[in-house]
């Protein structure tokens, strides 16, 4: 499993009397900017991604689109004038990590660069830098006076895939109501698809998508699109090929630009 590879679930913002747009202009005028050069392999090293980043997490750090930021930088291409950038900001933060109460955005983003930055390291140097970026976010998580920090602090160490139950237990008990509460649930979900319990999964998603079928990422299709495509997953792994097809096309019809479209479609057409 990849580092990075659970983040592809969404990341939502919930108000369970209301349905709602959870995104806000102003940072869309931020965030969208910022989507489109990380997703274009022609602008992934524009350094111009870190200011984005930066303001985004500053300005609003409880926001939507603060915590896409941290599953969207794995696409980032760390080379040229980004790494200039980056370098930049490890002169100006690095040593200043254990200040759990200070440059907050800035020491995050460090922190996922970090780790990004793996050429021309040795294996111990590799490892010294995981080591940081756990010791440093659990710092934050536990120490930080901004609960928004502690928050997202908790949902970067999602990555940590040996301890991410307890972080997700953790999250669960600290911030009972908050906004990420069903990304935890998308990723208990996952979970239940990885350890092959294909109908269980199969059904918590029907009830995931029954709560929360109202609500709209950034990228303009619903959260429930994520919940589909798990479907498609549990449905090829049980040879229900009939409902796989059912969710691959509501996916098609409602957002030809998913994120994981290509994939489903190449895998939809193996079908006989």
């Amino acid at each position: 499993m990849k580092f990075f590879n659970f983040l592809i679930l969404s990341i939502i913002a919930i108000m369970l009397t209301i349905p709602i747009k959870a995104h806000s202009k102003s940072v869309d005028d931020l965030f969208l900017p910022f989507y489109k050069t990380i997703n274009c392999a022609e602008t992934s090293s524009d350094p111009i991604l870190l200011d984005y980043s930066i303001e985004i997490l500053k300005y609003k750090p409880n926001s939507l689109e603060s915590m896409y930021i941290f599953s969207l930088f794995s696409r980032v291409t760390l080379s040229g004038e980004i790494h200039k950038k980056y370098i930049l900001l490890k002169d100006k933060y690095y040593n200043d990590l254990n200040n759990a109460n200070t440059d907050i955005s800035e020491k995050l983003i460090l922190l996922i660069l970090l780790i990004l930055d793996v050429n021309e390291k040795s294996p111990d140097e590799i490892n010294n830098d995981i080591l940081t970026f756990k010791n440093t976010l659990n710092l934050i998580k536990d120490t930080c006076q901004d609960s928004n920090y502690s928050a997202l602090a908790t949902i970067i160490l999602f990555f940590d895939l040996k301890e991410q139950n307890n972080h997700l237990r953790f999250f669960i008990e600290k911030f009972p109501n908050h906004q990420c509460i069903p990304l935890v649930k998308l990723i208990m979900l996952s979970d239940l698809y990885s350890k092959k319990e294909y109908q269980k999964c199969i059904n918590e998603c029907e009830a995931f998508i029954g709560k929360y079928d109202e609500i709209v990422t950034p990228f303009g299709w619903r959260l429930v699109m994520d919940c589909y495509n798990l479907l498609i997953f549990n449905y090829l792994a049980i040879n229900d090929y009939a409902n796989a097809k059912k969710y691959f096309n509501l996916i098609e019809a409602e957002a030809p630009n998913y994120d994981n479209i290509k994939q489903l479609k190449r895998k939809i057409k193996k079908i006989k």
